[in-house]
């Protein structure tokens, strides 16, 4: 009974391509953080500090150190890349909320004007159409505005006369709008995913005015803003303990 067990495997084997074979657990290494890594290229040009190594060992110390350095490098960007996103989102949440705010009425409405619009009008239906796209693409400029660099306001409250900004600006905008009709990023001016832009810059604003009102641990009075939708914005006084 068992060498016919024995055969049925081997025949299974041979012909049927999916058998399952036994397979050996493969080791995955291990991720290494930034402290870990730098533990280990110190450790590592300690002992290359001695005179005593074989050639062999040497070498092959070398290469490790070289491979762990880049390494250590590549985590260095990355992090440091997170750090100032973190850093900008911060620091422009609300300004890009209130932009965001202000776009939506205007391309409302422009809108709200073409819907209108008797269809004898070419000359200004087109001078609408364009104001239009200018309003979609002010959108998705402040959704999808590089999160690594400074923001450039589009409705500062002193107008941006330095040449070399205004040139960056209208670059970002270009590649912003080139992306958003390549679909490589979302058109935040459809109604779902603008719905999803604007409950993410809510949520992020709110958070840092409780983050703020924890901070306080003084007495006193603190004004806060408090956003119970997108259009609704209520300022209070509140006494903190």
């Amino acid at each position: 009974m068992s060498n016919n067990t024995e055969r049925d495997v081997d025949f299974k084997k041979k012909y049927n391509k999916n058998f399952k074979k036994t397979r050996k657990q493969q080791h995955v290494p291990e991720e290494l953080s930034r402290d870990k890594l730098r533990k280990k290229i110190r450790d590592m040009k300690r002992l290359l500090r001695r005179d005593n190594l074989e050639a062999n060992y040497r070498q092959e110390l070398e290469r490790s150190l070289k491979h762990y350095e880049m390494e250590f490098e590549n985590k260095s960007k990355i992090n440091s890349k997170i750090n100032i996103e973190e850093k900008y989102s911060e620091k422009y949440k609300f300004v890009k909320f209130l932009e965001f705010k202000k776009a939506i009425k205007n391309f409302r409405h422009v809108k709200k004007q073409l819907n209108e619009l008797e269809d004898t009008d070419a000359e200004k239906r087109l001078a609408l159409e364009k104001q239009l796209e200018k309003s979609i693409l002010d959108l998705n400029y402040i959704e999808h505005f590089p999160k690594d660099q400074k923001y450039i306001s589009l409705f500062p409250k002193t107008k941006i006369t330095n040449e070399n900004i205004i040139k960056k600006r209208n670059s970002i905008r270009f590649r912003i709008k080139e992306a958003v009709k390549s679909g490589e990023l979302v058109d935040v001016s459809i109604p779902r995913n603008r719905n999803v832009a604007r409950k993410s810059l809510i949520k992020g604003v709110n958070a840092s005015v409780k983050q703020n009102l924890l901070n306080r641990q003084n007495k006193g009075t603190v004004n806060i803003i408090i956003i119970y939708n997108f259009f609704f914005i209520k300022s209070l006084d509140i006494y903190v303990l």
